[in-house]
């Protein structure tokens, strides 16, 4: 895949059932664990975060207005069409200035948090449940470039929950998102308990729960992951390094390694979804 291409697949996530075989802590080593209680299946949805490690490739071309040292691969007029959609008020790209562009990384950002927040909305639907939606950060550990882009990340979620409309998750955890402000976590938590029109509320959570540790109140759980762009569903987990990331991890505790590649499951990309907004009426 082009460095292009490679964004613009990054836009999209892949969803399924699964079984799960443990708790999914991360050094799980695809161990079959009988005797700690976890949930046996739920949904797992694979997202990509913003790829901001190659200057002037991929995401960076977009957030980072790269200084002149580095050779932009993307025409100038491309890259201000996807800015202008990330985040319209953005200012068109300039060169001489290597600010991070804090409202089109807001941007970026929101169009993973509505695909994972609609589809988990979606699947508790469809099983006449309330979901445990553990929505986890994207680039926000060894790919992150800025102190800040959790801070970012998070104000970005609170915009998400106030505009758009969810009716059947009960529970959004925010798993392993470390260095956000606490007034930014007690906002989230109260737009999440008014975001139910004809429920109670969601109850929001910061903590660092193994993703597949036994829910108690029934709800089905919707796991985000965090997929590494152009690899297969478990990166590293297709040489042998099952300990290495929650790539590899995720492959190990659930069926996504086979289930989420086609040429394992040959039906796979030909189930596609495009989901519907939900907004809140103005």
């Amino acid at each position: 895949m082009s460095y292009d291409e490679m964004m613009l697949a990054s836009l999209i996530g892949a969803s399924g059932p699964t079984y799960f075989i443990n708790t999914g802590e991360r050094k799980n080593r695809a161990v079959i664990d009988k005797k700690t209680p976890h949930e046996e299946r739920g949904i797992i949805v694979g997202l990509v975060g913003p790829r901001l490690s190659r200057p002037g490739r991929m995401d960076s071309v977009h957030i980072y207005q790269d200084p002149p040292k580095y050779e932009r691969l993307q025409h100038p007029a491309l890259s201000n069409i996807f800015r202008r959609w990330l985040a319209p008020t953005a200012s068109p790209l300039k060169d001489n200035n290597d600010a991070f562009d804090v409202d089109v990384y807001r941007g970026r950002i929101r169009i993973s948090l509505e695909t994972f927040l609609y589809e988990a909305d979606d699947r508790a639907a469809q099983e006449g449940k309330t979901a445990y939606a553990q929505l986890t950060g994207l680039g926000l550990g060894v790919w992150k470039q800025h102190p800040e882009q959790p801070t970012w990340f998070m104000q970005e979620v609170l915009s998400v929950l106030k505009t758009i409309r969810l009716e059947h998750i009960s529970t959004l955890e925010f798993s392993w998102i470390d260095d956000v402000p606490e007034k930014l976590k007690l906002r989230i938590e109260k737009a999440a308990a008014t975001n139910r029109p004809s429920g109670r509320g969601m109850n929001a959570l910061f903590n660092k729960r193994a993703p597949a540790a036994k829910l108690k109140n029934g709800e089905l759980l919707v796991f985000m992951w965090a997929w590494d762009g152009n690899s297969f569903a478990g990166n590293e987990y297709w040489w042998g390094a099952l300990a290495s990331s929650a790539d590899p991890a995720a492959a190990c505790f659930s069926t996504v390694a086979e289930l989420m590649n086609p040429f394992v499951n040959k039906a796979f990309p030909y189930r596609q979804k495009v989901l519907v907004r939900r907004d809140f009426e103005k």
